[in-house]
């Protein structure tokens, strides 16, 4: 007979004795965690109507006894569902999931670790993509007992799963006795004595939860804040859990210092944790990387928005102190067909570009680093052939001049010559004349008047070279 390792291994699991540890599990989903119980450092306590067995979830109705003294009073169906309130709506209660360790010698030493449930994971941790975070049982018990809130009765422990729901019910409740203290103090009572029947068992489907509950009872029907803090240990990540989670999660965990963080993940049907790494901020991780500028955010905007105005201002007085050279510039490049040569069947258009200007030397965005160009213009001309559709991409002659203003009014000044031929991906350039200076302020109109000259006669050799190529 062939030996089944499947089963001696489930065989030595399930057999092995069990020792609880001091841990305590709460799966919930990402933005739970994050954005309530992390941010806050408070476990939300809901009222007992929220729990997903129908056993306890559905009200229960004990026995109504009376005295001959009070045999007269009708309490109906009234007094149960108000019991039922009473019950279902006072009583807040906070879910767990318990850990035990097994001996050194069996295999799977994770098997009933409590991050490693499985239908906890689909059903509370958001399918793998949610949380489960930790806590030290006797802490949490401490927090519980310390809470404000819960001052009136608080119960802790673990679930009792059973076949048969008989005998949960309690004693039965005494209409003198409600009429004397009243029914919330009867039914306050009446939790008390019956809680580990009322509060602590679920249906033995339930049984892989293997739960643990906080209790608290409170006057009002809305849900109780447990403070947290000291009680966290851990948190682990499901295996599916959002990176576009993790900036919020990392922001939060500053909030808790030290506190370690694990993601679960499978491999051949076993479950492991591995330590999550320390999530640096992503605006500090790609190729740009950190901020030049040192300082908090509010100081590092204020500082962009200071460059931006300053920048602006620089370039309205640059617009208004080149007005005339630039004016020349444009006019000049719109008048090179009538000095080029082009022949009939040439489309031309003329734009406003500063293209002329070489890529390293471009205005830099306000604030970056490098010089600093006040303000730039151009004009640009393009001729390509008109009886080619443009759909087929010919060839383009584009003639283009730019003037740039620097610190001390240095203008510095620009003209280019080149055939981009768009038929390829990426465009083919070829450049076939370009021409630079740099000077003052008042000599830069005849140092453009020496640039414009070079550029109509580069124009006019270079007309021969697109006559060629549209002939081709």
């Amino acid at each position: 007979m062939e030996f089944d390792h499947s089963a001696f291994l489930d065989a030595e699991v399930l057999l092995a004795p069990r020792t609880p540890t001091a841990n305590l599990y709460h799966y919930t989903n990402a933005d739970a965690a994050i954005f309530g119980i992390l941010k806050s450092g408070q476990l939300r306590m809901s009222p007992f109507e929220s729990t997903n067995d129908l056993w306890e979830s559905k009200p229960g109705h004990p026995t109504i006894q009376a005295h001959e003294d009070d045999i007269a009073v009708d309490p109906g169906v009234d007094l149960w569902e108000s019991i039922d309130r009473e019950i279902r709506l006072r009583v807040k209660v906070a879910c767990f999931t318990q850990e035990w360790s097994l001996p050194d010698h069996v295999g799977d030493q994770h098997a009933f670790a409590g991050w490693n449930h499985l239908s906890a994971w689909a059903h509370y941790g958001n399918a793998h993509a949610g949380v489960c975070l930790r806590f030290d049982r006797a802490k949490l018990i401490n927090a519980l007992a310390q809470s404000a809130d819960l001052a009136s009765a608080t119960f802790h422990g673990p679930v009792v799963y059973r076949a048969s729901g008989w005998g949960s019910v309690g004693e039965a409740l005494d209409i003198g006795q409600i009429r004397e203290f009243g029914l919330d103090a009867v039914a306050a009572r009446y939790i008390e004595k019956h809680h580990r029947g009322l509060l602590f068992e679920k249906h033995r489907d339930w049984e892989n939860e293997s739960e643990y509950r906080l209790i608290g009872l409170h006057q009002s029907r809305l849900p109780v804040e447990l403070d947290i803090r000291e009680a966290l240990t851990g948190l682990i990540l499901g295996e599916r859990f959002p990176d576009n989670r993790l900036p919020a999660l990392h922001e939060v965990l500053a909030l808790h210092p030290g506190l370690p963080v694990y993601r679960s993940y499978f491999h051949n049907r076993h479950p492991h944790i591995a330590e999550q790494p320390a999530e640096t901020e992503r605006l500090a991780t790609g190729p740009w990387g950190a901020a030049r500028r040192e300082g908090s955010l509010a100081d590092r905007a204020a500082m962009l928005r200071s460059a931006e105005l300053e920048a602006e201002k620089l370039r309205a007085e640059g617009l208004e102190a080149t007005a005339h050279l630039a004016r020349t510039i444009r006019d000049d490049v719109d008048k090179l067909p009538s000095v080029s040569g082009f022949v009939d069947g040439v489309s031309l258009r003329a734009l406003s570009s500063a293209r002329a200007v070489p890529t390293a030397y471009r205005r830099r965005a306000p604030g970056v680093v490098g010089e600093r160009v006040h303000f730039e213009t151009g004009q640009m001309l393009i001729a390509r052939d008109a009886r080619v559709s443009e759909s087929a991409h010919p060839p383009e002659l584009i003639a283009a001049a730019a003037l740039q203003l620097l610190d001390g009014d240095i203008v510095r000044l620009h003209a280019m010559v080149d055939i981009e031929d768009l038929s390829s991906s990426p465009n083919h350039i070829t450049e076939l004349w370009r021409a630079s200076s740099e000077v003052d302020l008042l000599s830069g109109e005849s140092k453009w008047s020496e640039l414009a000259s070079g550029l109509r006669a580069a124009v006019v050799a270079a007309t021969a070279v697109l006559d060629a190529a549209r002939n081709a």
